[in-house]
């Protein structure tokens, strides 16, 4: 950044500079002593106390805040990196922007693509939101006012980053990982405060490498002599992603995969405000033609609800809802029997060809795209929408498909939930 001279910092440097050339004077040269006055001791300490003051002046700059990040050495991949958010630009190039910003410098940023690269994560999505918690709006928080346990408020939707002491210095702690100062207090203008930071701090944590979702194996071949079932015999390979993507929350991963439907049905149901940042737990979610042929069968308007409609659809996505993280590495091969917040339990089933959710009128959906992290939660999507209640068959009911089966067993579903209804 461009520097220019503070006239404070200048006249500190003056004043030190004559308390040395007086405090020299106060030593003897012929007896190479120092002469043990209180005067020279008062001296000596201001002086020190004015050092102290002169090395911690401010750098400054009067270009315009972008401009002094791009015009930094160390910082040309927070300047790439803010050019690809408009609303982030615009923010920053406001003439009543004031505040601090924490940027990180190159090494940081190569080191948080490893990072990202390591655990197998997209975190292009949470590019935006993971800027925005470098920049704490208000009033310019240079060192001498930071203090430990301060809790600097960001504009990553009012996320809040921690300042802690360690050995004397201030260390930047946000949730998923803490950021130490290797450049601090540069001015830019009167109204920012920039400390140049070590490491990109995360409004969420990445999973552990070990978490990644690994390749589906090879389809086995068939062996003559052994019996393989059917449901390890048959079936879709999941899809192979080539890097798993990770959002701040469930509503925020479903909005981004495009999962529209589901994300109608969540809003109607006002369950969406219980799908954010601090849920934890694990979401099956069905895909946009699964919703739609549910809905279709259930003979729903999401915009009008009715009291009984509104209780059907809530029991069905809630049964898609579990209060417990799975990923995928977490799931045993074999059966596994989980519970969820619909009441009704759903049975995993983990195979060498994929992964199924079989629910209690004993449909199985396969998931599609597994481990989607999702703040303090995980998403999976599955391609059809599960049923809590046992569906009868009828005497001369045919194998169906699968959006067939969904449509056939959300209508059965409506029935039972409305008899169960009249009969409380």
């Amino acid at each position: 950044m461009e520097q220019h001279a503070d006239p404070g910092k200048k006249r500190v440097q003056t004043a030190c500079r004559r308390l040395l050339a007086h405090s020299l004077s106060l030593l003897n040269p012929s007896a190479h002593r120092v002469v043990r006055s209180s005067t020279m001791y008062k001296h000596v300490a201001l002086l020190l106390i004015l050092g102290v003051a002169g090395a911690a002046a401010q750098m400054r700059t009067n270009k315009p805040l972008l401009e002094a990040i791009e015009g930094n050495a160390q910082l040309s991949q927070l300047a790439a990196a803010i050019k690809t958010s408009p609303d982030l630009v615009k923010a920053l190039s406001a003439p009543d922007f004031s505040g601090t910003i924490f940027a990180p410098n190159d090494k940081a940023f190569e080191n948080a693509l490893a990072a990202a690269m390591a655990a197998n994560v997209d975190v292009g999505p949470l590019l935006e939101p993971i800027l925005s918690y470098h920049v704490v709006p208000g009033a310019p928080a240079f060192s001498a006012n930071l203090a430990d346990g301060d809790k600097l408020v960001t504009a990553d939707q009012g996320e809040e980053l921690t300042v802690a002491f360690v050995d004397g210095k201030p260390l930047i702690e946000g949730v998923g990982s803490s950021a130490g100062i290797v450049t601090p207090d540069i001015a830019v203008g009167d109204k920012v405060a920039v400390h140049i930071i070590d490491t990109v701090l995360l409004p969420i944590e990445l999973p552990a490498p070990e978490d990644s979702m690994a390749p589906a194996p090879a389809p086995m071949e068939a062996d003559n002599d052994i019996e393989m079932p059917d449901d390890m015999a048959q079936g879709p390979t999941p899809a192979v992603i080539s890097a798993r993507r990770i959002y701040k929350s469930v509503v925020s991963a479903i909005d981004n995969e495009g999962l529209t439907s589901l994300a109608a049905a969540l809003t109607a149901t006002d369950l969406a405000g219980s799908l954010g940042p601090t849920f934890n737990g694990t979401v099956f979610a069905p895909t946009n033609d699964a919703v739609a042929a549910a809905v279709e069968a259930l003979d729903l308007d999401l915009s009008n609800l009715s009291s009984d409609d509104m209780d059907a659809l809530t029991t069905v996505l809630l049964y898609h809802v579990l209060p417990e993280v799975y990923f995928s590495k977490d799931l045993p091969t074999g059966d596994t029997l989980v519970d969820t917040l619909g009441g009704a339990p759903l049975t995993v089933q983990k195979r060498a060809n994929g992964v199924k959710v079989m629910d209690a009128a004993g449909q199985k959906c396969s998931v599609i795209k597994a481990d989607i992290v999702a703040g303090d939660a995980v998403v999976h999507v599955i391609d059809c929408v599960l049923s809590p209640v046992a569906l009868a068959p009828g005497p001369n009911a045919a194998p169906a498909s699968s959006a067939s089966s969904t449509v056939v067993s959300i209508a059965a579903l409506a029935a039972s939930l409305l008899v169960a209804a009249l009969a409380m």
